[in-house]
């Protein structure tokens, strides 16, 4: 029997999680963002079967993207930039704030779909290489700051 994490900062996310754990065949540990070093996160998040970043509001999760960077399956609220990462029901889950029931049910979700949470791992390390990796942010922002400047 394996077993799961959840890394969650957010009480709501961690009462829906604990609820959940009981009703699945294998344990599942919840555990809370806040008190731990920034490498033990990171070692959290490769070994993590989710992510689940819910916040009433938020730019883009930087958090969310180094859990997605390490194949952690991402639910984020849709009150963030999330959307311009993550294809819904393809790469993670956008859920809305304020949704419990949605929240259980993404949770759920990643729980219980290999398949969805295998494709979204691989795609998700792809996206974040192809985005994130130095020469092409450098490139982001050299076309932007020229841009700017000839205006």
């Amino acid at each position: 029997v394996c077993s799961s994490d959840l890394y969650s900062a957010d009480a709501t996310t961690r009462r829906v999680a604990r609820g959940i754990a009981r009703t699945l065949p294998a344990p599942m540990t919840v555990i809370r963002k806040h008190g731990l070093a920034h490498a033990q996160v990171v070692a959290l998040m490769a070994r993590a079967r989710a992510f689940v970043g819910y916040s009433e509001s938020d730019a883009i999760s930087t958090a969310m993207l180094e859990a997605m960077s390490r194949g952690a399956f991402p639910i984020q609220t849709d009150t963030s930039c999330a959307g311009e990462w993550i294809d819904h029901g393809e790469s993670g889950l956008l859920i809305p704030y304020g949704d419990v029931e949605a929240l259980e049910a993404a949770i759920r979700r990643a729980l219980t779909d290999n398949l969805l949470v295998d494709r979204a791992a691989t795609r998700n390390a792809e996206t974040c290489r192809s985005r994130l990796e130095y020469s092409a942010v450098q490139r982001v922002a050299r076309t932007f700051y020229e841009t700017s400047r000839s205006q």
